[in-house]
């Protein structure tokens, strides 16, 4: 594997309001004729079950071209909006459902899109998550999370991270 790391996240921001790292990982996300794809997350978590992550992925060897990278979007966000998905259901979420999805510019200014999901908790309780795939310099940045219906300050905290993420 290359030396893939995570993206540069706000941190001091997150913990700040209290939010702790719970994991950093890298993985080969999938191997295909001609390249790997591979990627490095890191994950913070807040005391109500909150949690952010970002995701850097890098295709090996590194295309020669970012146009080659930005017109893979459409493939790449609908295999990271699944793997959200069944994050969401790993931590004991139900009823996934999509919600709306809209443009979004990332900390680099690279445009991508942005989906609103809805769920429910194991104990019924209702909770919404975010999800931004966007490009950046041959690469793809994945962010988002999750947090309590109604929790506002979780979700801005979540939504100031994301479009934070370098």
């Amino acid at each position: 594997m290359n030396d893939v790391t995570p993206p540069s996240i706000p941190s001091d921001r997150l913990e700040r309001a209290g939010w702790a790292r719970a994991e950093t990982s890298t993985e080969t996300l999938a191997t295909l004729p001609a390249f790997r794809v591979e990627g490095a997350t890191v994950v913070h978590e807040a005391p109500d079950a909150a949690f952010f992550f970002a995701t850097r992925v890098r295709f090996d060897p590194r295309p020669f071209s970012s146009l080659l990278v930005s017109s893979a979007l459409g493939p790449v966000t609908a295999a990271a909006q699944r793997a959200f998905v069944d994050r969401l259901r790993e931590r004991g979420a139900t009823d996934v459902e999509f919600g709306h999805s809209e443009g979004f510019r990332g900390a680099s200014g690279s445009r991508g899109t942005l989906r609103k999901f809805r769920a429910r908790d194991g104990d019924a309780a209702p909770v919404e998550g975010w999800l931004a795939v966007w490009p950046v310099a041959r690469e793809y940045r994945l962010a988002g999370g999750a947090y309590p219906t109604g929790d506002a300050a979780a979700r801005d905290i979540l939504l100031d991270a994301l479009a934070a993420v370098e």
